[in-house]
């Protein structure tokens, strides 16, 4: 009777103390985690559900993994940063606290965020993502968006957005930021877009639309906006009167003929570049002329110190 209660509680035991470890398939996911010390505390062959649930930051480098099975056990992480794994996608269903998430250079082609809704900071480099469903994301403040093949970006959800750079995205045609007024800087460059529209973004700060094949910009409503750089464009014209806080603007390289620079605050600039096709025939600006705009007198072929032998007059206002 007595060594059949040990054999039954020795089994038990032994059920248990599986029961405790997590399932890791991969090996290279797996050793990546024993190599950590902050998640393999007891430095064991295993890692613990209990090692798991204590691990709130987690960063993976170039270490060949190609299947993530595992980390369901990690219910409490907040940081996930992948670089340079094998995964073509990944279950997050779990890791419901996650506020930063960075997955750079891999072949994964659908991520699903529908269940991360504490997620605050997202950066999604040179992956396969064609699509991308923000809608329940309602706490990202920061999203970087790089080379991916993407076509639409849906970001009428997430209006405490303060940050976003969407670069290098040659197939998306358009974004909408019409909602996210919070934002304090848009960074929207190489992605063949003809049109942007930032006139309801009136607390921004920084716009970079470079790269691109805009025909028109306003930012007219952009009272706040510092810097302005949207060169390599094809803007014909571009009225910066009312940024009066503006003092970094480069416009050059594109088919501008007329430029309103009389924002009442010339002296602001520290960088003003319109080197661009003779087409531009006259900046309007304030008297006296800034510092940055010439050099001394009035001058017709020096702008911020380049010449422009095309440029027909300074208009100096009144």
């Amino acid at each position: 009777m007595k060594y059949t209660l040990f054999t039954l509680f020795f089994c038990i035991s032994i059920c248990n103390a599986q029961a405790q470890i997590v399932s890791i398939p991969d090996l290279n996911f797996k050793n990546a985690l024993l190599n950590d010390s902050s998640v393999n505390t007891n430095f064991d062959n295993e890692i613990q559900v209990s090692e798991a649930q204590a691990a709130l930051d987690l960063l993976f480098y170039y270490e060949d993994i190609s299947d993530f099975t595992g980390l369901e056990a990690f219910v409490n992480l907040q940081t996930l940063a992948i670089e340079g794994e094998l995964i073509t996608s990944i279950d997050l269903s779990a890791n419901l606290e996650v506020t930063n998430l960075s997955i750079v250079v891999t072949p994964i082609t659908n991520l699903d965020l529908s269940s991360n809704s504490q997620l605050e900071s997202l950066t999604l480099v040179a992956n396969e993502l064609t699509t991308l469903d923000l809608s329940t994301n309602l706490q990202l403040e920061y999203i970087y968006f790089l080379n991916n093949p993407l076509t639409d970006l849906n970001l009428g959800a997430n209006i405490v957005l303060e940050e976003l750079i969407v670069s290098s995205n040659v197939i998306l045609p358009t974004l909408d930021v019409s909602e996210n007024t919070s934002l304090k800087k848009i960074e929207v460059v190489n992605n063949s877009m003809t049109s942007f529209d930032v006139s309801n973004n009136i607390n921004l700060e920084i716009l970079r639309t470079y790269g691109n094949n805009l025909l028109t910009l306003d930012v007219s409503t952009n009272l706040m906006l510092k810097e302005l750089n949207t060169m390599f464009n094809q803007l014909s014209s571009l009225d910066l009167s009312a940024n009066t806080a503006l003092d970094w603007f480069n416009a050059r390289n594109n088919q501008l003929q007329t430029l309103n620079a009389r924002n009442a605050n010339n002296d602001l600039f520290i960088n003003f570049n319109v080197i661009t096709k003779p087409d531009l025939r006259c900046i309007l600006v304030e008297n006296p002329p800034a510092k940055c705009l010439t050099y001394g007198n009035v001058d017709k072929n020096t702008i911020c110190g380049k010449s422009n032998q095309h440029l027909h007059a300074l208009d100096v206002v009144q």
